[in-house]
């Protein structure tokens, strides 16, 4: 599970060099450091939602003497507007955040990308969208035949 927190880190760490989204603070999600207080500018939260682990064996596709099995991981994008901006271009920015996760995916296991309706925070008193990823990673390891 090490190995998919450091592949998750590093899609994220590509997605905030994006020059379209350079500027923006990004964050950890459900994180005890304080936040701006009316937003001035976007804010983009980001967690992993879940991580669920496949039954299903991966073996004689990838070899005879390698066993597996996919592991699936749900990364979640808050994206908070600015008080001011009221949401004008929240889902211009969304679109921009899904192409950088596509284009940062260097391994290739983005399967998913979905952008959700907006919505108002009632605790940051601003809405916001979710850009939501489901990623896949087959985990294996060798073993003596």
């Amino acid at each position: 599970m090490k190995q998919i927190d450091k592949s998750i880190n590093g899609l994220v760490r590509r997605i905030k060099q994006d020059e379209r989204l350079k500027s923006l603070t990004f964050v950890k999600g459900f994180s005890s450091v304080e936040h701006p207080d009316p937003l001035e500018g976007y804010l983009i939260a980001v967690s992993t939602l879940d991580l669920s682990v496949g039954t299903n064996f991966v073996g004689e596709s990838v070899g005879d003497n390698l066993k597996g099995m996919v592991q699936t991981a749900t990364v979640k994008f808050r994206v908070y507007a600015p008080k001011n901006d009221g949401g004008d271009g929240l889902l211009s920015l969304c679109c921009d955040l899904s192409d950088a996760i596509e284009k940062s995916d260097t391994m290739g296991v983005c399967e998913d990308v979905k952008i959700s309706s907006i919505a108002f925070d009632n605790d940051a008193n601003t809405v916001y969208r979710d850009v939501v990823a489901t990623l896949s990673f087959c985990v294996y390891e060798e073993v003596a035949i």
